[in-house]
């Protein structure tokens, strides 16, 4: 069977996944990727720039001329509004089944299946439960009895129950780089991951959701083992070539035993740096040492809020002041890098818990104190709290469902006056990066700060991007690289094949007789 992948804005390791699957089954996939540049569904929104080099279109004419059997979604919130007027395309010009899976659809099914270009709903994970559609439509078989599948058919919907979660995580085949890799490099930042599921429950995650969805029906904390992932990264050195390994695990320093054989096998075998995401109460002495040991470029840590009555209140976090700053101190002390990731527009937070967090950040040196804003992600208990607290209406947690657009940089659930607060200190959060801790700390108690939301966006771009000069750090090298790469390359391509029905938009940049010539072997 031909499977169509459909996806924008980023690199997505479950599709890799399950491309990975389907052909070991023998089946034909490719992928049909828009960069949707300049409104990529996480960090910019230039509407005139990505009126400029939208080829959405192009994308949906190379996914027709590809005759797909079936077309696969994978679906976030801020994704779901171009999933669904993709999907409507594609039903329109080819009339072929469209699945859609991910988280979005997993947390709503039931707003999703409603869609007319919709027929079936996968959720939960997919890597048993698509391979089995496949192969079913493939034999012209009945799909309406598929476990983790809510199936249209009719007009009534067959819901199934979710089966239990994958354990034996060492029996996926290696990620299915190759779709990707069409369109960028993936070896300048290669994606993977070691392990599943997050033990905590925060109120503004979908984790939460997972959780309650997977109780019940075996561990959903799975991990793969070192030799399984080492193996991995070895292959992939012999068809890419590999920069920078980013382990998009949700706590990387989950398991000290795995990691401390992690830090015996990595650098020996594989060498190369590497950026995970960690928990405060998850940095220790030791782990801090084989995080160092093993070769950590830097390590992402979610804070969200310093402010301990939010975390508990509003968060369901509980981890205190000093487990904060014991991990930063113990980061610090072991030379690696870290990131803060810092939420903005937390119900009940204002002036007061932005000076408390800036005076608690000034006292350290993270690379980077990364501010986003809160999004209220359907099926996530936040909706409530900010239902309740008057932030939102019912109404607009029903229109969540069907799916909105925002970036990190969205603040559209603010008042002005919050907006211009968080503004000013998301400024001076990336400012830290650069001052020396006496002057931060100095700072952090000015008036002066509250007058930084004046600034223009591209000031904060710069000061952000001079922060990572400072800090060397090569996450962002590579997050830049791409995107001004990829800015060159469609342009490029709208300027050689934007009239051109059947051109291509991937690495190469020539036309498509001179392209095909110039293929890889077995493309």
């Amino acid at each position: 069977m031909r499977v169509a992948f459909a996806y924008v804005g980023a690199e997505v390791l479950g599709i890799e996944l399950l491309s990975a699957i389907l052909k070991q089954q023998g089946h034909e996939v490719r992928l049909f990727f828009d960069p949707s540049l300049f409104d990529d569904r996480a960090i910019f929104s230039v509407p005139l720039l990505h009126r400029l080099l939208d080829v959405r279109e192009h994308t949906l004419r190379e996914l027709v001329a590809f005759a797909p059997d079936l077309v696969a979604f994978s679906v976030l919130t801020n994704t779901a509004r171009w999933s669904l007027e993709m999907a409507a395309a594609v039903k329109e010009r080819l009339g072929v089944p469209v699945v859609f899976g991910g988280v979005h659809p997993t947390v709503v099914p039931e707003a999703v299946i409603r869609d007319p270009a919709v027929d079936v709903v996968n959720l939960g994970e997919g890597f048993e439960s698509l391979p089995e559609l496949v192969g079913k439509l493939e034999r012209g078989e009945s799909v309406a009895d598929v476990a983790n599948l809510w199936v249209k058919r009719d007009g009534v919907v067959i819901r199934n129950p979710v089966r239990p979660a994958l354990h034996d995580l060492d029996s996926l085949p290696h990620p299915d780089k190759s779709l990707f890799a069409e369109y960028f490099d993936v070896g300048e930042l290669y994606l993977t991951i070691t392990g599943l599921g997050c033990p905590y429950r925060c109120t503004f995650c979908s984790s939460d959701v997972y959780l309650d969805m997977y109780r019940d029906r075996g561990p959903y904390l799975r991990r793969r083992s070192v030799a399984r992932v080492i193996d991995e990264l070895q292959t992939a050195r012999k068809r890419h070539r590999l920069r920078l390994v980013k382990f998009a695990d949700d706590i990387f320093t989950l398991n000290r035993r795995w990691l401390e054989e992690f830090a015996r096998e990595y650098p020996r075998r594989v060498g190369l740096p590497y950026v995970a995401l960690s928990h405060p109460r998850h940095i220790t002495e030791r782990s801090a040492q084989l995080l160092r040991e093993s070769g950590c470029h830097k390590l992402e840590i979610g804070i969200q809020s310093v402010n301990e009555e939010t975390k508990r209140t509003v968060l369901d976090r509980h981890e205190s002041k000093e487990e904060m700053a014991r991990a930063f101190s113990l980061l610090e002390k072991h030379g690696i890098r870290y990131m803060v990731n810092h939420m903005f527009g937390i119900p009940g937070e204002g002036l007061e818990q932005q000076q408390e967090a800036a005076r608690f950040y000034a006292d350290f040196r993270p690379a980077r104190i990364g501010g986003y804003y809160l999004k209220y992600l359907p099926g996530t208990r936040i909706n409530a709290i900010a239902v309740e607290r008057g932030i939102l209406t019912p109404a607009d947690v029903e229109r969540f469902k069907q799916g909105y657009f925002a970036t990190v940089h969205s603040h559209e659930h603010l008042d002005p006056e919050l907006r211009r607060v968080c503004t000013s200190f998301e400024t001076f959060n990336l400012l830290m990066a650069l001052l020396p801790r006496w002057l931060n700390r100095r700072l952090a108690r000015s008036p002066w700060v509250l007058h930084l939301h004046r600034l223009p966006q591209a000031f904060r771009t710069v000061v952000d991007v001079l922060g990572s000069v400072v800090h060397r750090d090569r996450e962002t090298f590579a997050f830049v690289r791409y995107y001004l790469g990829y800015v060159a390359r469609v342009a490029r391509f709208k300027a050689r094949l934007g009239r051109l029905p059947g051109g291509r938009l991937d690495r190469s940049g020539r036309p498509p007789e001179r392209r095909d010539a110039a293929a890889e072997p077995g493309r």
